[in-house]
């Protein structure tokens, strides 16, 4: 389950937000992490906030949870006559294949039977 995390994390100076992200981090399961103000969003699967939270709270100081969210993913929906299309296509393209393999050894056909000034009058 993916989810977001919002946690609220007093940061006064680069080396509070760069220990507030590298402790983020760490945590098991966590993709991204971000600062936005003085809040900690980070995201990722199946993540203990609380002990997130805690972690936060030894090494960097204050930390509030703010929210827990669970992120979806979005899919796309399936056309309903997406298999007929693809069986029409498929159609189409074995009749294409098979007029073209029909006028090749019609062709081949006609050389082999007629004389040459005659397959090309029977072609023009």
């Amino acid at each position: 389950m993916k989810q977001k995390i919002v946690i609220k994390v007093h940061i006064d100076c680069e080396k509070c937000r760069i220990k507030a992200m590298q402790v983020a981090t760490s945590t098991l399961g966590v993709n991204t992490v971000a600062v936005e103000g003085d809040q900690l969003v980070v995201s990722g699967v199946d993540i203990d906030a609380a002990k997130l939270t805690r972690c936060l709270r030894k090494k960097v100081g204050y930390a509030m949870l703010v929210a827990l969210e669970e992120v979806k993913d979005k899919q796309p929906e399936p056309e309903k006559n997406d298999g007929k299309k693809k069986w029409e296509e498929s159609k189409r393209k074995r009749e294409e294949q098979g007029n073209s393999r029909e006028i090749n050894t019609m062709a081949s056909l006609s050389t082999l039977l007629l004389p040459s000034s005659m397959s090309s009058i029977l072609y023009v």
